[in-house]
């Protein structure tokens, strides 16, 4: 079973983060270890999927949380090694706007859904919201234009994430009825 205690703990730890005057070096590893615990719920949600492009859009987010952690592991290096920061490079930007690859097939077959795979998207629009709040948060305390521009935009990809979920939640909901009980 993924460890979503680990993200509930990551929802308490960056709240405190954010609340600190120096929070960079905790908000960085602690954004690291988060990407990483996110990465793996998505690889375990995808392995419960019954659905072959559920587990395919499910591996797409965690492709997409080890891109972030990517990321903050550069900015990491880059601000010990130069003190600077780290810019948003073009295909980073670029990203933010596409559409993983069978977006629509996963709609087109989304009444099918079963009860697991419907929790699971609920699981993952938590996590999502949770990483968008909180590189919300960074961006927002970040004095460097650099760190403002790339914590926005990693807020932006987990709203994009989180906008692509509720899509599938809302096709599935609107066209056949679930219990979540």
């Amino acid at each position: 079973m993924a460890d979503f205690k680990a993200l509930t703990r990551f929802e308490k730890e960056y709240k405190v983060v954010l609340e600190k005057t120096d929070f960079v070096r905790e908000g960085l590893e602690l954004a690291i270890k988060g990407e990483i615990v996110g990465r793996k719920a998505y690889l375990w949600l995808a392995g419960r999927a019954s659905f072959r492009d559920v587990a395919s859009f499910f591996r797409f987010l965690a492709g997409e949380e080890e891109l972030h952690r990517r990321m903050l592991e550069e900015l990491k290096a880059s601000l010990q090694e130069k003190g600077g920061w780290r810019g948003l490079k073009a295909g980073e930007r670029k990203r933010i706007s596409e559409r993983p690859p069978g977006f629509k097939k996963l709609l087109g077959e989304s009444d099918e859904l079963k009860k697991n795979e419907i929790q699971g998207i609920l699981r993952a629009m938590g996590i999502e919201l949770e990483f968008r709040d909180f590189y919300a948060g960074m961006a927002e305390k970040v004095e460097d234009a650099d760190g403002k521009k790339l914590f926005s935009a990693l807020a932006r990809f987990e709203q994009k994430h989180y906008d692509l979920l509720s899509s599938i939640y809302e096709e599935v909901t609107s066209t056949r009825e679930y219990t979540m009980g």
